[in-house]
């Protein structure tokens, strides 16, 4: 009905005048009854209004316009991969909860990133000792199992290793060999 139509247009023309968009004679009455220059030029001024605010820059000029790239053509566009269906769309990852993205990792901080140790150089990498095959991993000598690591004999106490006797000098090995 058209009372609605100029109710909700009013309610988006009240919002834009909070926005502190600039209305020149524009009314809801003139949008609902199809005022095809009045309805552009407030779409015009929507939009120069809301790309400043967004942007923070002045306007392209004609120049910087002309050498952007062109548009996609049709063919282009049809090549595309098409968009995912609702089915792959529901099957995805949801979206992380408030708290879950709350409970993350805080950040590192600048500095803790510029106190990090530097990466390698390609050198150093290139004269790293290479890693073993899976040959080589296969032939080593197992792990102990638990059970061997507890029946080893105990390390000596500290009182132990004190009251040995002390090791011999190099002159007392040499002399005993001749």
């Amino acid at each position: 009905m058209r009372i609605h139509c100029l109710e909700n247009v009013d309610k988006a023309l009240q919002f834009l005048k909070e926005q502190r968009v600039h209305l020149e004679n524009v009314g809801s009455h003139d949008i609902v009854d199809g005022n095809h220059r009045l309805t552009l030029g407030l779409m015009w001024t929507i939009i120069l209004r809301f790309q400043m605010v967004r942007d923070r820059r002045p306007l392209d000029s004609v120049e910087e316009v002309r050498d952007r790239r062109p548009l996609d053509s049709v063919e282009e566009v049809r090549d595309r991969r098409p968009l995912d269906s609702v089915e792959e769309v529901r099957d995805r990852r949801p979206l992380d909860s408030v708290e879950e993205v709350r409970d993350r990792r805080p950040l590192d901080s600048v500095e803790e990133v510029r106190d990090r140790r530097p990466l390698d150089s390609v050198e150093e990498v290139r004269d790293r000792r290479p890693l073993d095959s899976v040959e080589e991993v296969r032939d080593r000598r197992p792990l102990d199992s638990v059970e061997e690591v507890r029946d080893r004999r105990p390390l000596d106490s500290v009182e132990e290793v004190r009251d040995r006797r002390p090791l011999d000098s190099v002159e007392e090995v040499r002399d005993r060999r001749c």
